[in-house]
């Protein structure tokens, strides 16, 4: 797997991770990741790349009946960040019935998961529940803090 690339460019900090949008998935759920990528990699010092082969990150559909969640992310903390790929998963049984607006905000809420943030209370992106995060569908300025004091 890639090691994020760090760069300094004009004395501000620069990484670059690697994504794998997963082709099975349905337009809204790979239009929806796609958007999440854009947004945090102009919102931060991290520069998401597509690509066809190994990523840092897997962007994946999946759909599950019986879990109340419409999106999970699976991510590795063991020594420093990205030992191991991470997943993240839009669950189709949920975004298939959300708004394109909606299924982008999960999407960028699970990235916020793969980039080191947890759950929040609040009208924040990282709240935990879709519902309440008070039309919130991108990164927020604390957010953004957030991933480039991690980075």
């Amino acid at each position: 797997m890639p090691d994020p690339a760090f760069m300094e460019q004009g004395g501000s900090r620069c990484y670059t991770l690697a994504v794998y949008i997963d082709g099975g998935q349905s337009g809204q759920n790979s239009s929806g990741w796609s958007a999440a990528t854009s947004n945090w990699s102009s919102a931060t010092d991290i520069n998401f790349y597509v690509t066809t082969g190994t990523a840092n990150i897997y962007l994946r559909q999946t759909r599950i009946t019986n879990v109340t969640w419409d999106g999970i992310t699976y991510r590795s903390t063991a020594g420093s960040l990205y030992q191991a790929p991470m997943n993240a998963y839009l669950n189709s049984y949920y975004t298939d019935g959300y708004t394109y607006t909606t299924t982008r905000g999960v999407a960028a809420h699970e990235l916020g998961h793969a980039l080191g943030l947890e759950h929040v209370g609040g009208c924040y992106l990282m709240n935990s529940a879709t519902p309440n995060r008070c039309g919130i569908y991108y990164p927020t300025s604390d957010e953004i803090a957030g991933v480039n004091a991690i980075y």
